[in-house]
């Protein structure tokens, strides 16, 4: 009994370490990445029929657009947390590529191209899965402040 209950303290302790915002990261992709799949299986089940145009209450739309901004939050959050790292403009990156992968999907001419555009944005949320829960190692590892690595692009291309 006394090993349950030192067991039970023991991941209530680790817990808290787990948690995060790079671990509310992974939670929010893995049911884009599962939605993004089946809409690209669907898709691929008929590749020469055209493309499917989306609907502006489509919920994985407002999902994607959260997740967008809930990265590139992110990215700012790393660059704050403590030495120079990638994961700031790896986020930064990530939210601009959904965002730019969604904006795109009603141009796509076939289910066959949209279909193509879903499993890319299947791997995004795969790769935030990843990826997201490695800020909060960071942040528990390090303190203070720094400036954001001067070799990403895509703070360049902000300013």
């Amino acid at each position: 009994m006394r090993a349950i209950a030192a067991l039970i303290a023991l991941m209530l302790l680790a817990a808290p370490a787990q948690a995060g915002p790079g671990a509310d990261l992974a939670a929010m992709a893995e049911p884009l990445r599962t939605e993004a799949r089946a809409r690209a299986e669907a898709l691929f089940s008929r590749p020469g029929a055209a493309a499917e145009p989306l609907s502006a209450d489509d919920p994985f739309i407002a999902d994607v657009e959260t997740f967008a901004a809930h990265t590139a939050y992110l990215g700012r959050l790393a660059d704050a947390g403590g030495p120079p790292t990638d994961l700031g403009c790896i986020f930064r990156g990530m939210a601009q590529d959904a965002e730019t992968r969604l904006s795109g999907l009603p141009a796509e001419a076939s289910a066959a191209d949209q279909a193509r555009v879903y499993l890319a944005m299947a791997r995004l949320f795969e790769h935030a899965g990843v990826i997201g829960p490695m800020l909060d190692d960071e942040q528990n590892e390090n303190g203070g402040a720094s400036a954001p690595p001067p070799s990403c692009p895509v703070i360049r291309d902000a300013g």
